[in-house]
C-alpha cells in the first residue's frame, strides 16, 4: 500500500478525517516537526544533497502538514522542510490537511517504511505506539493499514516488550540495522543478562541468529576427576524410610573428557 493510496482512503473516511485539503505557501518559521515522528535521525550528507537539488530544480513535491492553532505540524516531508532551512528559504509549498492524530501517525510511519528511512527497531516502536492509541479493534486492522503481515506486528510487540532496555537504548543510539527477526529471536531469550551476553557476541560477529538458542542454553559445569568428591543421593522408599546411595563407584567409570548432569526428581 502506498502513501497516496492511504491519503485517498483517509479522505473518504469521515469518521477519522473531514477530508479538507489545501495547497498553500507557508512560512518556514510557522512549521514544526511531528514530535511523534518515528524517524529521529537524518543523514546530513543526503540532506545536503536534497537541499542542493531543491535549490537548483525547486520543490517537486509539496510537504503535507496539519493546522495546529496558528502553526502547522508536518505529516510528511520533514526532510524537504529541513532542506529548505539549509538553503535559507522563507516559505515552502505545503498541502494543508485535517486529520486525526492516529491517521497522522499512520502516514508518518508508512512514508518512512516506504523510503527505508527507519531501522526495524524504530518501526517496531512506532507500531506499538499506534496500537496503544486505541484506534484499532484488532492487530490485524493495524497490519492492514501499514501493509505488513500479522506475524510482523507480533514480532514488533515482542521486540518492544521483551527486549532488554539497555539493548534497545544501544540499538537506538547507534542506529544499528538489525532485522526484526534478529531482534525478535533475541527478545525470546528470557534472562536479561543472557540477552545482553548474546547481543554483544552477535554484535562482535562471534555468532549468528541461528546460534541464539544454543548460546542461551545453560552451560554444564565440567569437573575434573581429581576434583570429584563423594556424591550421594537420598530418595524416599515409602513411609518414613530412606536409603542413601554412594556414587563413588559410578563416578570412577565416567569419562573425564565428557560432561554429565545429575538430576534429582520428585517421585
Amino acid at each position: 500500500m502506498n502513501l497516496s493510496a492511504l491519503l485517498d482512503a483517509k479522505a473518504k473516511t469521515p469518521t477519522r478525517t473531514n477530508g479538507i485539503t489545501d495547497l498553500m505557501e507557508i512560512e518556514i518559521s510557522k512549521i514544526y516537526p511531528n514530535p511523534d515522528q518515528p524517524r529521529k535521525y537524518f543523514d546530513h550528507v543526503s540532506l545536503g544533497e536534497l537541499a542542493e537539488s531543491i535549490k537548483e530544480k525547486g520543490l517537486l513535491q509539496p510537504i503535507s502538514v496539519v493546522r495546529r492553532e496558528n502553526r502547522y505540524m508536518i505529516i510528511a516531508g520533514q526532510r524537504r522542510w529541513e532542506a529548505h532551512k539549509i538553503i535559507g528559504a522563507l516559505t515552502i509549498r505545503a498541502i494543508v490537511s485535517s486529520y486525526e492524530n492516529t491517521v497522522i501517525d499512520e502516514m508518518a510511519l508508512i512514508e518512512n517504511i516506504q523510503r527505508d528511512d527507519l531501522t526495524d527497531l524504530e518501526v517496531a516502536m512506532a507500531i506499538v505506539r499506534l496500537w496503544e492509541s486505541g484506534a484499532y479493534d484488532q492487530k490485524q486492522d493495524l497490519a492492514s493499514v501499514i501493509a505488513k503481515p500479522l506475524s510482523y506486528i507480533s514480532k514488533a510487540f515482542s521486540v518492544v516488550n521483551k527486549l532488554d532496555p539497555t539493548i534497545i537504548a544501544e540499538v537506538k543510539s547507534e542506529r544499528r540495522e538489525y532485522g526484526m527477526s534478529v531482534l525478535d529471536e533475541l527478545a525470546r531469550i528470557k534472562q536479561p543478562e543472557k540477552q545482553r551476553e548474546i547481543y554483544q557476541r552477535y554484535k562482535a560477529g562471534e555468532i549468528t541468529r541461528d546460534d541464539f538458542k544454543e548460546a542461551a542454553k545453560p552451560k554444564a559445569e565440567k569437573i575434573s576427576r581429581g576434583k570429584m568428591k563423594h556424591v550421594s543421593t537420598i530418595f524416599a522408599k515409602g513411609g518414613d524410610s530412606v536409603e542413601s546411595i554412594n556414587f563413588d563407584k559410578i563416578i570412577s567409570t565416567l569419562d573425564p573428557e565428557k560432561q554429565y548432569r545429575i538430576t534429582i526428581e520428585e517421585i
